[in-house]
């Protein structure tokens, strides 16, 4: 059998992508429609690691917005199957599946919500994995890259900015599953760092991150912090918040724009002003085209909003959450 590991890695994906997912698909139709699944397991796993990942992949490079092609659900059906069935050679490979699938799949939560319940049932050093090499991990790739950007002085070249695809990749583990929200919380000096995240987004040069990649950073962040926030008791939310205050701003200054998280998130979610700023201009709202907000709700999320049956519910709760930041959103493109 082909390696096709290996020649996603060795071949630039982009170049390749299509022509892998033809044969992933093709193997993935095969095996969930076969009399015996059991019997080609093994190498369905295979391509369902190459398929996944590129799904991921592109996840990551769109940061949620809509990508050039709807994603394919078959590897996350494959998934599934192989789950069910549990082959000896999935659980070897099983958490860097589940986390390509949450990834690939962010507007899907439902259903990945119920895959990664159904695994964590029964498979104890998988929730241990999740919280370790994947959040744990993440979060301090977040602060190394606040603490590499603040020590690059002014003038000298940034460099890759790694703070959007690590911005969204917590969003997403936080909204896909309880224990992954939780072991977020959990992580040690969480909210500082988001906090300061915030700021060094601000602070980066345009030549690094551009205006709406900014704002869409953002988005995600302050996504991030309300999914962690909500389930909260109020007092324990607001001594968060305020642990998280900036000192010294200014009411001319822009939401989401160079204004800090603590300020950003009483503004959007709480309906009212941070103690320390006043935001007294006004989005036009009625003058943004159906386009223009379909984009800006897509934004704002972090997230693709048009889904499958089985999330319409979830999604309709997430919508009615963005049309609060939308008019914000457009505010700060105005004051850009």
């Amino acid at each position: 059998m082909v390696d096709l590991q290996t020649l996603c890695r060795t071949t630039p994906p982009v170049a390749i992508a299509d022509e892998l997912l033809g044969l992933v698909n093709a193997r993935m139709r095969t095996f969930l429609t076969c009399d015996n699944p059991e019997d080609s397991a093994d190498e369905t796993i295979q391509f369902l690691l190459v398929g996944l990942s590129i799904h991921a992949s592109k996840s990551l490079q769109y940061l949620g917005t809509l990508p050039p092609t709807r994603t394919d659900l078959l590897p996350l059906e494959a998934l599934n199957q192989l789950v069910n069935i549990g082959p000896h050679s999935l659980e070897a490979v099983l958490p860097t599946l589940v986390l390509d699938a949450i990834l690939a799949y962010p507007t899907h939560v439902s259903t990945v919500s119920q895959l990664i319940t159904g695994i964590l049932a029964n498979n104890a050093p998988v929730a241990t994995a999740f919280r370790q090499e994947v959040v744990e991990a993440t979060v301090r790739l977040l602060e190394r890259e606040n603490s590499r950007i603040l020590k690059i002085e002014k003038g000298q070249d940034v460099g890759e900015i790694n703070l959007p695809r690590l911005a969204f990749s917590l969003l997403v583990y936080s909204r896909a599953h309880p224990t992954l929200a939780s072991a977020i919380v959990s992580s040690r000096n969480l909210f500082e760092i988001l906090k300061v995240s915030y700021e060094v987004i601000s602070g980066l040069p345009e030549s690094s991150l551009d205006c709406t990649r900014k704002v869409q950073s953002k988005s995600h962040l302050l996504l991030l912090l309300h999914t962690l926030l909500e389930p909260l008791p109020p007092s324990d939310r607001e001594w968060k918040l305020e642990m998280m205050e900036e000192q010294g701003q200014k009411a001319e200054q822009g939401t989401m724009v160079d204004t800090g998280i603590s300020h950003d998130y009483h503004l959007i979610f709480q309906g009212q002003s941070a103690p320390s700023a006043e935001i007294t201009t006004k989005a036009p709202t009625a003058s943004i085209g159906e386009k223009q907000m379909d984009a800006l709700r897509s934004l704002s999320s972090g997230m693709k909003l048009h889904t499958h049956r089985e999330d319409e519910t979830y999604m309709i709760k997430v919508s009615a959450d963005v049309s609060v930041l939308c008019p914000v959103v457009f505010l700060a493109f105005l004051l850009m």
